[in-house]
């Protein structure tokens, strides 16, 4: 890992449709995963959020047989640009070892797209 490389855990870059959710379940809209790691996603959004939401990020992808629905918190936004698209990260929370192995299966099938 680089000396300067911000996070714990690294993230590939892929292009990955998917939901996410407010955890409370308030809201959901559709987003496009850009960057994807254990630790969390880089995702493209319509529309602001704001950082510490709870939410839950929903990938459907032909290498898995269910949708993997994983939860974690906004921890960064990026200023919407000129058509209104958001950059965002979010943490993810691991506390089932099942979606931490279909994570890693989506991460390395996404290594071969």
């Amino acid at each position: 890992m680089a000396a300067d490389h911000f996070r714990a855990l690294a993230r590939r870059p892929v292009s990955l449709p998917a939901t996410l959710l407010a955890a409370d379940g308030s809201w959901r809209t559709e987003v496009s995963v850009v960057d994807l790691g254990l630790g969390g996603a880089g995702l493209l959004v319509r529309g602001q959020r704001v950082a510490g939401t709870r939410v839950k990020l929903e990938v459907v992808s032909p290498s898995l047989w269910d949708p993997l629905l994983v939860e974690g918190t906004v921890c960064w936004t990026s200023a919407p640009d000129d058509r209104g698209t958001t950059r965002l990260g979010i943490a993810f929370d691991h506390h089932r070892a099942g979606r931490l192995r279909a994570l890693l299966e989506l991460i390395a099938s996404a290594a071969y797209d």
